[in-house]
């Protein structure tokens, strides 16, 4: 770097309170009171900077030690650093919240070597596209090598017992919870409701009604309030309500509706249809693939039909039963065909036939009785 460098600032967002809190508590003790004034002039007088020396102007350092500033902001993702032939583009990174620095292990590994135990526990108790893509991307990398040197068996067991955040597993779903939030970032689902709850009726609803990863997230913008709050329910209306593009479909680890469509030859499912997946799922607490199995079966018994009278009751005893896999569900209907067959066996041996009826005097309700079940 040179003073006559030209020289861009771009901000993603200004942090908000929590943020700078993060700034000074989390991120203080791992860089330089210098790299914190740094970024803290980029944030506040960025935009009204043209070149390298407006920069150095402002701060009071040298080109040298305002290189290792850059440098230290650069490891932490707090700035990223462009060059483009002589000039240079600093994009400015929001600091990451609590939950979300202690979710980095390298981060937090860190601090907690720096701070130890003590001061750690106290210090967590107080508390969009740009022009890089015509840049080179010349950021430092983050050096590993601290960790690698001083970091021991007891400092790691400390840091795991300290550590608060887990990875929250969504099972039995087809919609991978973990490939979407990684696609999802904070602002637009906040990490504060990203509840095994939540995470689990969104997985579900993008079981049931087909919904992609892009229709998901526009979902939760539009259920997420200005307080951060999500509302669970507008985000299940908005699953429910989807649009889906019929496509045919083979097995029964696909989408629910999907499924459905595909049994009633591309018909559009009615309100009904709709009501039903959800009572299958939310009520009765089956998977996809099970509920695929199982709307297979009501429709082959009840002549195309889907009657509530029929296939809850059927799906209470699944539940009861633990049906969670296709294996599982599979054989269950495969158990109550052999059940029913044995029942019927036994009514072919036991019941007489109309003249040997008669000849025992049957009373007539239980000649009636009789007619009902050979079907005459």
């Amino acid at each position: 770097m040179v003073g006559k460098n030209g020289l861009k600032v771009e901000s993603i967002a200004i942090p908000d309170q929590d943020r700078l809190k993060s700034l000074f508590y989390l991120y203080r003790p791992l860089v330089s009171g210098q790299a914190i004034l740094v970024y803290q002039y980029l944030l506040l007088v960025g935009d009204s900077v043209n070149n390298i020396s407006d920069l150095l102007a402002y701060v009071g350092f040298s080109i040298e030690a305002l290189e290792n500033t850059l440098q230290q902001l650069n490891r932490y993702h707090l700035v990223r650093t462009y060059r483009k032939d002589d000039d240079y583009l600093l994009v400015i990174n929001e600091p990451l919240k609590m939950p979300d620095f202690i979710k980095n292990e390298a981060y937090a590994r860190e601090l907690h070597l720096k701070l130890g135990k003590n001061e750690l526990q106290k210090r967590l108790k107080g508390l969009r596209s740009s022009d890089s893509k015509l840049y080179e991307d010349i950021s430092a990398a983050y050096d590993g090598s601290i960790l690698k040197q001083k970091w021991n068996q007891d400092q790691e067991n400390d840091y795991r017992k300290l550590k608060e955040t887990k990875a929250i597993k969504v099972s039995n779903t087809l919609f991978d919870i973990e490939e979407f939030l990684a696609e999802c970032n904070q602002f637009l689902f906040p990490i504060s409701e990203r509840t095994p709850q939540n995470l689990e009726i969104i997985a579900r609803y993008g079981d049931l009604f087909n919904v992609s990863y892009e229709k998901m997230k526009t979902y939760l913008a539009r259920s997420v309030d200005s307080d951060d709050h999500l509302n669970i329910e507008l985000l299940k209306s908005a699953c429910v309500g989807s649009k889906n593009e019929y496509q045919p479909t083979n097995g029964y680890e696909v989408p629910c509706i999907n499924f459905l469509m595909n049994l009633q030859d591309g018909k559009e499912l009615t309100p009904f249809d709709r009501k039903c997946l959800i009572t299958l799922s939310d009520k009765y607490h089956l998977n996809s693939v099970v509920i695929n199995v199982l709307l297979e079966h009501c429709l082959k018994e009840c002549n195309g039909r889907l009657f509530t009278n029929y296939i809850y009751p059927i799906a209470a005893n699944m539940h009861r039963q633990d049906v969670d896999t296709l294996a599982k569900a599979k054989q269950y209907f495969n158990n109550e065909k052999i059940a029913k067959k044995k029942i019927s066996n036994n009514v072919i041996e036991e019941v007489p036939s109309y003249q040997e009826a008669n000849q025992n005097s049957l009373s007539e309700e239980e000649l009636a009785e009789l007619r009902k079940w050979r079907g005459e």
